[in-house]
């Protein structure tokens, strides 16, 4: 049995179900082939609930710790080799001061964590209060490996992380000038690709609206805006007073990173 998975998860054959009515450690697969999919020491995921396997006694038949408290559930279960020595979730855990904040997490070389410094492997990661009332996170690097395959999407370590270094800045020109605004950012893992797109709201009051390549703007996609006239704007009027910003994506952000406004003044 190796003590060093490489799978951060895995597709397992079948379906389960766990009673929390009885505060089961027994998980009972329909169609399963537990003996030959996974290992003492790996974990299943079932409902989104992580769990430590502590015994396989058939195909059918494992049984895990701690005990299962979500609802009664039955449906796909994953796998991950986790570390087979280590606790596979928070509850295991004696530590008041790491309770129900501790988590194992396999970090491929694409990801905004270890991984970004080129390392995949296994990375044991908690939250905890400081003496002062923040949120605090740590995180150790269990092994290094030469690969970890099948990532499993989390929060804590997500494949992409954006950096702003610089915000753009205010513009004044006089009329029928070229303008440009600029932003400066980077992403983690650095072969990950960073996309922009920059917007427009006319003033204060209106909505930011995406621009894109035609007319007055170009590299509208890129980290410079290229304004050719500051006195034509899409639909007439000038551009005097309006707002430009820039939104920022990458692989598995869910969100996008978006610039300070930038305010455009014709003078």
């Amino acid at each position: 049995m190796a003590l060093w998975g490489s799978r951060d998860t895995f597709n397992l054959t079948g379906t389960a179900f766990a009673n929390s009515t009885v505060n089961t450690t027994t998980l009972t697969g329909t169609s399963t082939v537990f003996t030959t999919e996974v290992e003492v020491g790996d974990t299943f995921v079932l409902a989104g609930t992580r769990r430590k396997i502590v015994g396989i006694t058939s195909n059918t038949v494992l049984t895990f710790e701690p005990a299962w408290t979500a609802a009664n559930v039955a449906g796909s279960v994953t796998g991950q080799d986790t570390p087979k020595w280590l606790a596979a979730n928070s509850a295991t855990v004696q530590s008041s001061q790491q309770a129900n904040t501790t988590l194992l997490f396999g970090v491929d070389a694409n990801e905004a964590g270890p991984g970004a410094q080129g390392e995949a492997g296994w990375t044991l990661a908690y939250t905890y209060t400081d003496m002062h009332g923040n949120a605090r996170r740590k995180s150790e690097n269990l092994i290094s490996m030469s690969s970890i395959t099948g990532d499993a999407e989390d929060t804590v370590f997500g494949d992409s992380v954006i950096r702003i270094l610089t915000q753009p800045s205010n513009s004044s020109a006089a009329n029928n000038s070229a303008v440009t605004f600029t932003v400066s950012a980077i992403i983690y893992p650095a072969a990950n690709t960073l996309n922009y797109r920059w917007q427009r709201a006319a003033n204060t009051s209106s909505a930011f609206v995406n621009l894109t390549d035609t007319g007055t703007y170009t590299n509208s996609n890129t980290a410079t805006l290229n304004i050719a006239n500051n006195t034509i704007a899409a639909g007439g009027g000038g551009l005097s007073n309006a707002i430009f910003r820039c939104t920022m994506s990458g692989p598995s952000i869910s969100a996008n990173v978006v610039t300070s406004n930038a305010t455009l003044t014709t003078v």
